[in-house]
């Protein structure tokens, strides 16, 4: 076999993963821009941590950092159809996140608690819904 059909055959192997969805994700560029903004909360907040308010509660803002993190990286996956995903979990992790990170910072110690709470009554009713739709 020739080594321009190896090449033609490899090619049409790629449209077909391509028409059918597979490798869909592979050109999204978002994946490391917000793993990159990750990783520079973390750094700007150990960097400044004698700055904040409460500077032994410096991985509290961290947390409260990648929460809203996530939750930018849901809105701007949600509001893009090229790079659209499922955002749940990206949206319940923010919330959990800036919960545990901004109540201890502000010294809440029971409300994020309830909050957890909460977002676990809201996942149990999103997903026994979705079975339930699924298999009536």
């Amino acid at each position: 076999m020739a080594r321009s059909e190896k090449g033609s055959e490899k090619e049409e192997k790629d449209q077909e993963k391509s028409e059918k969805g597979e490798g869909k994700y592979q050109k999204d560029p978002l994946g490391g821009v917000f793993f990159g903004l990750i990783l520079l909360t973390v750094g700007v907040v150990y960097i400044l941590r004698s700055q904040l308010p409460h500077p032994e509660m410096w991985w509290a803002w961290v947390l409260l950092g990648i929460g809203i993190v996530s939750l930018l990286d849901a809105g701007v996956r949600y509001s893009r159809p090229e790079w659209r995903r499922p955002v749940f979990g990206k949206v319940m992790l923010g919330i959990i996140l800036i919960t545990i990170g901004g109540s201890m910072v502000y010294d809440l110690e029971v409300s994020w608690a309830l909050i957890l709470i909460a977002v676990g009554a809201i996942m149990l009713i999103y997903y026994l819904g979705k079975a339930i739709v699924q298999n009536p």
